[in-house]
């Protein structure tokens, strides 16, 4: 069980803290769902450009220009 827990943490860290979840108070569940989708599509993408351009796939800041 310690190794499914550690993949379900994983998940929450990834989806409360980097997509910023604890900032949303929706007001319907399509909603969140939709945010939800659409941040997830930017980071596949993202993670998918950068492996075109030979980058190292987690370098958001730098392929963003941050």
């Amino acid at each position: 069980m310690a190794g499914l827990r550690q993949i379900v943490e994983s998940v929450y860290d990834k989806l409360f803290n980097t997509f910023g979840l604890w900032r949303e108070r929706p007001h319907e569940l399509g909603g969140l769902r939709a945010r939800l989708a659409a941040r997830v599509a930017l980071h596949n993408f993202c993670i998918w450009l950068n492996d075109r351009l030979g980058r190292p796939r987690l370098a958001f800041a730098d392929l963003l220009g941050w």
